[in-house]
């Protein structure tokens, strides 16, 4: 645990004279306290010096310049979210729900697909698909898929904007 080494304030004890030596009470002993022992130091400032001064101060300081610098990192970096292994799309015309966790920061996201064709591939006039507008959310989307041909697979990648 750290110390702190800073000295706010000090305390200097009078002399006392030989009748109040022997205090009886809790009160004497208040009452000694108060009429010879003062004070010494700077308490109007709170700190006695610079908060440089302070390890424990210094240590505060440390903590949240670190602190701002991960939260700014992390702003910087964009969220990403990727299918873990090719999903299978049905022949034809289809209706795809992705939905990722964690949740996106937004719905301010760019997708991209990648198909995987079969074996034998076709013309570039299949593989079509389109988002369903209406149904972006943090959580995920609808894909629509057109004139999919037999055995075809995509990944799907998603970047926040």
């Amino acid at each position: 645990m750290p110390t702190n080494t800073e000295i706010l304030l000090s305390l200097v004890a009078g002399t006392v004279p030989p009748d109040r030596n022997c205090p009886k009470t809790g009160q004497d002993v208040v009452n000694l306290v108060q009429d010879f022992v003062s004070v010494q130091g700077n308490p109007a400032s709170g700190s006695g010096g610079g908060s440089s001064d302070s390890v424990a101060e210094q240590a505060l300081n440390t903590a949240n310049t670190a602190l701002a610098a991960v939260q700014s990192l992390e702003s910087a970096q964009k969220a990403v979210r990727v299918t873990s292994s090719p999903i299978p799309i049905p022949t034809g015309d289809s209706n795809f729900s992705y939905s990722f966790t964690p949740p996106m920061p937004s719905t301010d996201y760019t997708i991209s697909v990648a198909y995987l064709a079969g074996a034998s591939g076709f013309a570039s006039a299949f593989y079509g698909w389109r988002v369903l507008e209406s149904s972006l959310t943090v959580n995920g989307f609808n894909l629509l898929f057109d004139n999919t041909p037999a055995n075809t697979k995509v990944t799907v990648r998603v970047v926040q904007n």
